[in-house]
């Protein structure tokens, strides 16, 4: 923990970084639960800089591999730095917040899950995250929508298509109480069963956080 605190600046980020200071954010939120002094000052730190709309081009945020180790994918910065803050914020217990209620509220109104998942998919995957553990837009019609969208696409394999990063979506999922949800889990889980590593693990590139991501799924379906 003290390493990844290690640096922190005065604004909160880390070298000024948005993407750093998810990525340390992110670190933090699998050592610790609940908010720190530190963790508060990078939140706000977010929150500037989403407010600021994203002005400092953070060259991170167009380098796919400043996303490995991620639930996250690179797409459009400000959907992005917007839904890491969102789920980095929910899972800090800092939901009730007035800027995350209103970039919740901002978030859903902007988002078009048919339209989305053809033409942006890498955004509406990272908008997904952020919206499945927040306990309250869990259940948010735009989540129905994005869920059935997904099982109308869902190949037989399990897959989403290629443009949807199959590890980071199954996790998502798995975060959800629906039944379609679960049907889609089920074909995903099949796939799951036959495509493993010799060794364990999962995929053929991030191997250790692909297998973090299904057993975390796994886990949050009851199934170890």
């Amino acid at each position: 923990m003290a390493l990844l605190l290690t640096g922190q600046e005065s604004d909160g980020l880390w070298n000024g970084s948005p993407q750093e200071t998810i990525r340390r954010l992110f670190g933090l939120h699998l050592t610790v639960r609940n908010s720190t002094p530190a963790i508060t000052k990078a939140l706000e730190g977010l929150a500037e800089e989403i407010s600021a709309g994203i002005q400092t081009m953070d060259p991170r945020l167009t380098d796919p591999a400043s996303f490995e180790g991620l639930p996250f994918v690179m797409g459009n910065a400000s959907v992005y730095v917007r839904s890491a803050f969102l789920f980095l914020a929910t899972i800090f217990e800092q939901q009730d917040l007035p800027v995350v209620r209103m970039l919740y509220e901002k978030l859903t109104a902007d988002l078009v899950p048919a339209s989305w998942l053809q033409k942006y998919p890498a955004d509406l995957n990272n908008a997904m995250r952020a919206l499945v553990v927040h306990p309250r837009y869990a259940s948010h019609d735009k989540v129905v929508n994005i869920v059935a969208c997904l099982a109308q696409q869902q190949a037989s394999d399990g897959t989403w298509g290629e443009n949807i990063p199959f590890f980071q979506m199954v996790n998502a999922l798995a975060h959800l109480e629906r039944p379609d949800g679960d049907a889609q889990l089920e074909r995903a889980f099949h796939r799951l069963k036959h495509t493993q590593n010799d060794d364990g693990t999962w995929g053929r590139r991030q191997r250790e956080w692909n297998t973090f991501l299904v057993i975390h799924a796994l886990r949050n379906r009851g199934l170890l």
